[in-house]
């Protein structure tokens, strides 16, 4: 079919909305919904303009009506082509991008009991997209996609293997999308695409992988985006035995306990106070012991995750920290880099005050250092709007 003018990304988040309108593969107008203040607030750039705007809605699953209306005041209510709506899912099913299909959303309906925070997400979304989006395409981008690369023995974990088979119980990985952006970011750099790289994405969801000329070679989430590194609300990874005692003494079931671990722990369950790092930095300036503790648990495994990742490359060349906490976040890059000496990676302590939110590629490696410390702007959108054009081109 023809490719109309306008394709729309609707990327949600644990934490946020993100929506983005392309034409001719150059975004038009970019809109990240988060809470500020505990209300609801639209960031909103379109051409030269940047501006803010509160919304009416109280819920994130609320929040698209506006949106819509947002958009076409943009678009002048020209028609849009298609939706790509991101796919967080643990499944070889989503390790692709395809149409959103009868067949597709009840292979979501299924999955999300094991893995609700992401699922719940997209499905409420998708909802609402339906909804209000009359019949325009909407297409599933797979956020892992990118890690279809990993070599064999990073796939599985240590368990009977023709049971991990025959029920898909993988290590897929995710935020391959920002990992893709990244890529893409870094071949138009000066120094390009470094072949031995670790990439941290910092934000209310974290990860680090590692990638060998720009392919994935490891990430530290697994079967859902819980494993790895402790974060704003999830635990990181725990042993299973701590689960199951822990559901034990509380008398709750096992699908209780994965509710908590997704949505009270992490950085909100160790401080008791805040799962945003702006708050737990501005609580430990206070006093506050669990906050600090919180913070120095999170930089831990952060910093543990990037010489994990070294070792799978045998040696690293180059840093990059992006998503919302590893861009705009000074001091946490700070705390992160104060234990990575060994590995050769330092950072200027005055380029990294300079670096709060930026658009375009920023260094902050010392001029005597061969090893890249960057910070890229996370551009998922921009990857998602390729993957859904390519898919509407085949429609």
């Amino acid at each position: 079919m023809a490719v109309d003018p306008y394709i729309l990304i609707a990327n949600p988040g644990s934490a946020s909305r993100k929506y983005a309108l392309y034409k001719k593969g150059n975004e038009v107008a970019h809109i990240h919904v988060e809470f500020v203040a505990s209300k609801l607030v639209a960031h909103i750039a379109a051409g030269n303009k940047k501006y803010d705007t509160s919304l009416n809605a109280t819920l994130l699953d609320k929040v698209f009506p506006e949106i819509i209306t947002l958009i076409g005041s943009i678009t002048n209510n020209e028609p849009i082509a298609a939706i790509g709506l991101r796919i967080v899912a643990p499944s070889g099913y989503f390790m692709r991008n395809m149409v959103l299909n009868d067949e597709a959303i009840l292979k979501l309906e299924q999955l999300h009991l094991l893995s609700p925070l992401h699922i719940s997400a997209t499905l409420q979304e998708l909802n609402q997209l339906r909804h209000y989006a009359n019949n325009i395409p909407i297409i599933g981008v797979s956020d892992s996609a990118f890690h279809i690369t990993k070599p064999d023995y990073v796939w599985n974990y240590g368990i009977n293997l023709d049971t991990a088979d025959r029920y898909d119980i993988k290590r897929f990985g995710y935020h391959g999308l920002s990992l893709q952006s990244a890529v893409a970011q870094l071949k138009k750099y000066k120094s390009g695409v470094p072949e031995r790289l670790v990439i941290c994405h910092l934000g209310s969801g974290s990860s680090v992988s590692a990638l060998l000329n720009g392919k994935s070679v490891d990430t530290t989430m697994g079967y859902s985006p819980l494993e790895g590194l402790i974060m704003a609300t999830r635990s990181g990874s725990i042993d299973f035995g701590a689960g199951l005692a822990l559901a034990s003494v509380t008398n709750r079931t096992p699908e209780d306990i994965l509710e908590e671990l997704n949505k009270q722990s992490g950085l909100l369950g160790i401080s008791g106070y805040s799962s945003d790092i702006r708050a737990l930095v501005e609580a430990e300036l206070a006093g506050h012991h669990r906050a600090s503790l919180a913070l120095s648990m999170y930089v831990y495994t952060v910093r543990q995750a990037i010489a994990k990742m070294a070792a799978s490359l045998e040696g690293v060349d180059a840093l990059v920290f992006t998503g919302t906490v590893g861009q705009r976040s000074v001091i946490i890059r700070q705390r992160i880099m104060n234990g990575l000496q060994f590995l050769g990676l330092a950072i200027n302590q005055n380029q990294n005050n300079k670096v709060t939110n930026p658009y375009v590629i920023s260094s902050l490696h010392p001029r005597t250092r061969n090893k890249p410390v960057l910070v890229v702007p996370a551009q998922e959108e921009s990857a998602m709007a390729e993957a859904t054009k390519k898919v509407l081109q085949t429609l």
